[in-house]
């Protein structure tokens, strides 16, 4: 009916009509009933990427259904909002040691020091985030290295995750204190521990979400391209970049992921 109404006439307010004729439409929570969705699909934490292009605007069709309220984006069962959605993901595994970049590209990288996964890029230094992995020879492989440890910086905090090999547990430390019991929550960071062995980690502020599985120690960094599309540099490659761009700190781009360690080696850590 509401299609018909604004055929006849397309400035029609038709927002109210339900009211007016007391007759309502149910919609589970947290959805909202539209009479008049004008997109050819509602737009998901998956498709956020690809902006209005993903969902595009139908002229003169109306799709009435449930749907997120405006401004929130499908998320499963779940309405949320962009910077919730965290659609880049990079994966470091830790045996040996090798990337999948936020791009899907993968590289083993066998360096024997502490390199910078990601942060978002920044001219000021002042970054809203800042991930770390450092490398060190596998036991019994001399000539392989493995992730030994995962270190997380946000503003004058310090994040380390690494492997107890007496207890076999990752071992949190937040700020030089050793945190033992789960969930831990502060005011800028919450941690949870995931099937009773791994971490993750979620800046809140920052929208960003680190996890550290005690298998292998692979970690993987989640953060939403609605706030870091293109502002990402290290190792895990660019946001929502459609190849891998590897991006050192002064702003040199390079193909050669060997040259890329190097020049963005970390001066808060010392090779081992």
């Amino acid at each position: 009916m509401v299609a018909e109404c604004l055929a006849a006439d397309k400035n029609l307010d038709v927002a109210e009509w339900r009211m007016q004729m007391d007759c309502p439409a149910d919609c589970p929570p947290p959805l909202v009933h539209n009479d008049c969705y004008r997109k050819r699909c509602e737009p998901t934490c998956s498709t956020v990427g690809g902006g209005s292009r993903s969902c595009p605007v139908e002229d003169g069709q109306c799709f009435p259904g449930c749907y997120c309220p405006e401004g929130k984006l499908r998320k499963g069962d779940q309405c949320v909002l962009p910077t919730d959605c965290l659609d880049c993901t990079c994966k470091g595994t830790g045996t040996p040691a090798s990337y999948t970049t936020f791009e899907g590209d993968e590289f083993p990288f066998l360096g024997n020091c502490t390199y910078l996964a990601s942060r978002d890029r920044n001219e000021t230094g002042q970054y809203k985030y800042q991930v770390y992995a450092t490398n060190a020879p596998c036991e019994g492989k001399a000539d392989v290295t493995c992730t030994k440890a995962v270190h997380v910086l946000y503003a004058n905090h310090v994040v380390h995750i690494t492997k107890d090999n007496d207890t076999n547990k990752l071992q949190l430390t937040v700020d030089k204190t050793p945190q033992f019991k789960f969930p831990l929550k502060k005011d800028w960071v919450t941690a949870t521990l995931v099937n009773g062995q791994d971490i993750t980690l979620l800046l809140t502020e920052a929208h960003v979400e680190v996890s550290v599985l005690l298998s292998k120690m692979e970690f993987t960094v989640n953060v939403p391209s609605y706030i870091y599309s293109n502002r990402t540099e290290g190792l895990c490659g660019v946001c929502g970049g459609q190849e891998v761009t590897l991006v050192t700190s002064n702003g040199t781009v390079t193909e050669d992921f060997d040259e890329v360690p190097t020049v963005i080696h970390d001066l808060h850590f010392s090779c081992q």
